[in-house]
Formats: C-alpha cells, sequence, structure tokens
C-alpha cells in the first residue's frame, strides 16, 4: 500500500475496485463478479480457491439476484434480509476488507456506497482427522489435532462440555496475519500463569508466524536446556492439562497445542497411564530410569575404560573391553553416537516404504564393518544400542536436553573421572532448579517440596482423587 492511496472506501464502485486490485497487484486469482441489485451497479469480490463457489451462489448472489428495490437502508436491508450466510459484516475500511479477503470471504461493494458488505463463504483445504504421529498410546483416543485451528477448538469442546472453556483469538503477524488461540477454563486455570502467557503472547511481534515454535520461543522467555513448554498432539492431553490449571496456545496451520506451564515431571508422564490399571508406579520409574541411562551409560563406559580398567577382572575386561581397537573409548563413543544419531534422522526424510530396510541393513552393515576394522566392540556397540533405546521412553518430550547432556557427561567422564561426573550432575540439579515456566519453578512439586502434589508424579494416584483435586502452582509470586 502506497501513502497516497486512500484507507476507506469511496462511492465510486470502479475507484474501491482499482484500489483493491492495486492492492492485491492484479493478482489472477482474486475474481470479480459483476451483477445488479437492486437497479444498482454491484461487484462481489473473492479469491478463487478459498472460498465455497456453491455456498457464494447460494447465500449471496441468488438472493441479491432476486431482490427487488427498497426504500430503507440498502446495506442494512440486504445483511438483514437478503444475503442468507451465518458470518455477515460490514466495514468501511480497505484493510478490514483486504483481511477478510485473504481468510476466505467474499466483499460485496455497491455504486453509490463506502460501505462494503462481508461475507465468510471460507472453505480451507485440510487433512482428516487421523490418528497422532509421535504421541501414540495402546488405549485412549486415537484422535490427533489438525493444521486447522478452528477443527481443533471443534475437538477440544467435544472434550470440555463446559461453558466455562474460554477461547482468546488474536492475530500475529504483521506481513502476514496468522490466528492465534488461548484456551483456558474459567475458575480452573491459575490466573497468573494466564497473565503471562498473555502478556508474552501480546509482546511478540513478527512479520508471518511460519509455525507455533516462534510462540513457543516467546513463551520459554529465555534460552534453556530443557523445553519450558510443552507441545500436544493428543486433544485428550490437552483437554487433561486444562483442567489441571494450565493454559492451551493453539496457531493456525500446525497440528498442535502448546501448554504452559511445562515441569519436568511431565516428562515421566504418557497418556495411557491414565487409561490402564497397571504400571501405575512401574511405568513412571522405568521413565526415570531410561532418563538417567540416557544421559550417563555412555559416560560411566568411558570413565571406567579410561580410568578404572585395571580394577575390573581380567575375565571380565576380556570379555567386554578387548584391547586392540584403533580408536580411543572416547572417540569410539563419539563415532557410535554420532552414526546412530544419523541413521535416526535419515529414517525421518526416507520414504515411509524404505525406512526399515535401510534401518536393518544400514544398522548391520555398519556395525558388522566397525568391528571387523576395529574401529570398535561388540560391547561398545550394545552400549550406544541402549543408550538410543532408552532415549526413545521419553524423546518426544526432553530429546535434545538428553542428547546434549550425554556428549557433555562423556566428555567430563572421560577428562575428570567420577568426581568431574559427580560435580557436573550436582551443577545440573541447580541448573534446573532455577529454571522456571511460566512463572513455574521447573522441578516442581519436588523442589520446592509439595506433598499434595505427588499423586501425579513418581507414580499415578487413584484416579478419582486425581479427577477431583485441585491442582495448585508454586509462581514467583509466592
Amino acid at each position: 500500500m502506497t501513502g497516497s492511496e486512500p484507507t476507506v472506501l469511496q462511492k465510486p464502485l470502479d475507484d474501491n475496485l482499482n484500489v483493491i486490485m492495486q492492492r492485491f497487484h492484479h493478482t489472477t486469482d482474486l475474481k470479480i463478479r459483476d451483477l445488479q441489485v437492486a437497479h444498482l451497479k454491484a461487484s462481489i469480490l473473492y479469491i478463487d480457491g478459498l472460498i465455497d463457489s456453491v455456498r457464494l451462489q447460494e447465500s449471496v448472489i441468488r438472493p441479491l439476484l432476486h431482490m427487488s428495490p427498497v426504500e430503507r437502508e440498502l446495506i442494512d436491508f440486504i445483511m438483514a434480509s437478503v444475503i442468507e450466510a451465518t458470518d455477515v459484516s460490514a466495514t468501511y475500511e480497505f484493510q478490514e476488507l483486504s483481511d477478510g479477503l485473504i481468510q476466505g470471504k467474499a466483499a460485496l461493494l455497491l455504486e453509490g456506497y463506502s460501505k462494503a458488505i462481508i461475507v465468510d463463504v471460507a472453505e480451507w483445504k485440510e487433512r482428516g482427522i487421523a490418528q497422532p504421529i509421535s504421541e501414540r498410546a495402546p488405549r485412549g483416543p486415537i484422535l490427533g489435532l489438525t493444521e486447522k485451528m478452528t477443527s481443533n477448538i471443534n475437538l477440544l469442546r467435544s472434550f470440555i462440555k463446559t461453558p466455562d472453556l474460554c477461547v482468546e483469538t488474536s492475530q500475529l503477524g504483521t506481513l502476514s496475519k496468522t490466528n492465534i488461540s488461548i484456551l483456558y477454563i474459567d475458575g480452573v486455570v491459575d490466573q497468573e500463569i494466564l497473565k503471562f502467557v498473555q502478556k508474552h503472547i501480546d509482546s511478540l511481534k513478527v512479520k508471518y508466524v511460519p509455525e507455533s515454535r516462534i510462540v513457543e520461543e516467546a513463551l520459554e522467555a529465555r534460552k534453556s536446556l530443557f523445553p519450558l513448554s510443552k507441545t500436544a498432539e493428543r486433544p485428550d492431553t490437552v483437554a487433561t492439562s486444562l483442567y489441571e490449571g494450565r493454559v492451551a496456545i493453539l496457531v493456525d496451520g500446525t497440528p498442535r497445542a502448546i501448554i504452559v506451564p511445562s515441569l519436568f515431571m511431565d516428562n515421566m508422564q504418557a497418556p495411557d497411564d491414565y487409561y490402564t490399571k497397571y504400571g501405575k508406579l512401574s511405568n513412571r520409574l522405568i521413565r526415570f530410569f531410561g532418563f538417567f541411562m540416557a544421559i550417563y551409560t555412555p559416560a560411566v563406559f568411558v570413565t571406567i575404560t579410561m580410568w578404572h580398567r585395571s580394577e575390573i577382572p581380567d575375565a571380565v575386561a576380556k570379555a567386554l573391553l578387548p584391547k586392540g581397537t584403533l580408536l580411543s573409548p572416547i572417540f569410539e563413543m563419539l563415532l557410535l553416537i554420532l552414526l546412530f544419531k544419523v541413521l535416526i534422522d535419515i529414517t525421518f526424510r526416507l520414504p515411509q516404504s524404505v525406512v526399515l530396510l535401510v534401518s536393518l541393513v544400514g544398522t548391520i552393515t555398519i556395525g558388522d564393518s566397525l568391528v571387523k576394522a576395529k574401529l570398535t566392540h561388540p560391547f561398545a556397540l550394545i552400549i550406544v544400542a541402549v543408550t538410543f533405546l532408552f532415549t526413545f521412553l521419553i524423546a518426544n518430550k526432553v530429546l535434545a536436553a538428553i542428547t546434549i547432556l550425554r556428549v557433555a557427561f562423556l566428555l567430563i567422564g572421560a577428562f575428570l573421572d567420577f568426581p568431574g561426573i559427580i560435580v557436573g550432575s550436582t551443577l545440573l540439579v541447580f541448573y534446573m532448579v532455577q529454571l522456571k515456566s511460566a512463572g513455574v519453578p521447573y522441578l516442581s512439586p519436588l523442589i520446592p517440596f509439595k506433598p499434595r502434589e505427588l499423586k501425579d508424579t513418581l507414580f499415578r494416584g487413584d484416579l478419582k482423587k486425581l479427577l477431583n483435586s485441585k491442582h495448585s502452582y508454586t509462581t514467583e509470586d509466592d
């Protein structure tokens, strides 16, 4: 838009059409349908491919063509008595009209009127509701969120049947506007968390929003090894979080919801914990064990090999830690970790039909070749394989943190022995203690210790008590 371009509609129809065409740079998919309305020249504008042509014909064009002249104010009469659509509004401004066209709406302009009627006839293309990809569970709903925000809100309302579910929708982006919605349950939500979310989203100024990650970074408010906001593809997970007093954020075009606060203990939970009778304690303990094993196993192996080999019985050392490899233990571990990481990354980029073949052949071939070339030995391969298996227990949640910490403690153990690992672990705990998600301590309810909140941490407590209990969060104002 140029500085000399008018901002409000004019009475001459042709002048308004010229301004709109200039705003859209005469794009060929901006269509203009000319017609006569009550003996007046009129035009309907829409962007081809964004509207439902049948709805436009039946609810707008046909009623207008059969309309008789009236003596009352024409625009108000058309909106109230002629157009057969659920969402009808009027505007005097070119900016609002342009935004409506981009959102899949049609605009009606009349000769002699500086006011336009905007009708919602959008038909956005979207994929059907399918099973969530990264949060599969043996029991529970198999629905997943989609890229269409209105469909996701519809799904959530089917899980949360209460008028207290509030949706605050706004737009982000100065160049391209993207709808973003804040969801919470009034009377349940923690008000400090809600204010935190509203403040940080209102302060976010970007040209466009390609994906929800930019919103996550705004909510996390600082750089951190651990995610200070969590994402969910399952509507039941989002609904449960809202019942707990948290806040969910939906970004149009992203098939995931952002949930805050995100606490460390959330990483040890899974959707099927609440749908099965067994595993109330064992599932959580296994995930805790897997988290520590995924970080410390390579470090412990390298530390023992480099610093304490002489303390191991000869029979065990010969079987598990044979000599004769070309690489030192630290470089051996780093090489294997790198190769496994490359193989995992490849599986996400290959066609699904060949993923299994490449994974099996690549793993077997590379492993066998490395052993024969004396770059590594079988037990080291087993160590790395077990490490990555434990990683997958909670890979979708803290994968970045596990990857960085694994390499960090590997190097610490190689150069500083077990005392270095102990000191590093202590510093890690101190680091995690000072982290906050939406003002809530990251290690809560362990640090600070809140006994009443432990019923869904190391074990899954009685479901009736969980559902009826009120969750409280320790915020910065406490």
